[in-house]
């Protein structure tokens, strides 16, 4: 399949006067199916858009804003020039999911040394992307959540993390109801309890920190927790079954370096 060109196919629907050339090509309150292409690049590679229906509202507008910090240009939360020209060289062929990809491009480093020892990291969490990724244990990516991190006031601590349990359903209703919040509601319908992991040691300790589930699930994509990682039901349930305990997690401030799987299978 012929790979979407996402800048030619916005020019020719927006791009009709000079003006354009000087300010963003689009932001918050535009509409149209320039905006529905831009919807699905972002949705394609596990941005939080939960709807590519053409509006460019505070949704779209903070999925840019994660694929700016991302790519490492200016964070706007407009779409001008330069992150057109940065989603063209990261988006998937039209009607594929980055994961979907043989090699994608973009994609954090899932391994570690632990103890000396190199690793593989099952999951990886960016927090200036907004963007959980999923990898098989010998470094494939499976998959690209949309996650929620924590306020400024409440912060999701960075570092190597292990899963040190798995809370089914049953089980993520009690921990609401038996935490301070007093809501059944509050993990959603799965968690993942994180211990924290020294990598020079490996030694484990614990730590107040989870992966989990919410019923907010406009709260995805934005600094919204009190410190854990949300994620979408669905997300989470995907999560909690294609990990097991023991399962290293490497929650980082930012992706660095970008590799692709290509380069992660040679090494």
């Amino acid at each position: 399949m012929k790979k979407l060109l996402v800048i030619e196919f916005i020019l020719a629907f927006i791009l009709v006067s000079p003006a354009f050339s000087a300010g963003p090509v689009l932001q918050h309150g535009d509409r149209g199916q320039s905006v529905v292409v831009v919807q699905q690049a972002l949705q394609a590679m596990g941005f939080a858009v939960s709807s590519c229906d053409g509006k460019f509202g505070p949704e779209t507008e903070n999925a840019v804003a994660s694929f700016q910090a991302h790519a490492g240009i200016p964070v706007t939360g407009k779409l001008d020039q330069v992150t057109l020209e940065a989603l063209e060289s990261e988006a998937p062929p039209s009607g594929k999911k980055l994961w979907e990809m043989e090699h994608p491009v973009g994609i954090p480093d899932p391994t570690v040394s632990v103890a000396g020892k190199k690793k593989m990291v099952r999951i990886v969490v960016v927090k200036n992307e907004h963007r959980t990724f999923l990898f098989s244990k010998t470094g494939k990516l499976i998959r690209i959540f949309p996650n929620a991190t924590g306020r400024d006031e409440t912060p999701t601590e960075s570092g190597l993390r292990v899963v040190a349990g798995k809370i089914n359903a049953k089980g993520a209703i009690e921990w609401g109801v038996q935490s301070r919040w007093k809501d059944s509601h509050a993990f959603g319908v799965r968690i993942l309890d994180l211990w924290a992991i020294d990598p020079t040691t490996g030694k484990r300790h614990d730590v107040p920190q989870k992966m989990h589930g919410t019923f907010d699930r406009p709260s995805i994509g934005l600094k919204a927790s009190h410190g854990c990682i949300r994620h979408r039901n669905e997300d989470i349930v995907c999560l909690y079954e294609n990990v097991e305990t023991g399962a290293l997690v490497l929650i980082t401030d930012a992706a660095a370096p970008v590799v692709s799987s290509k380069t992660i299978a040679n090494e």
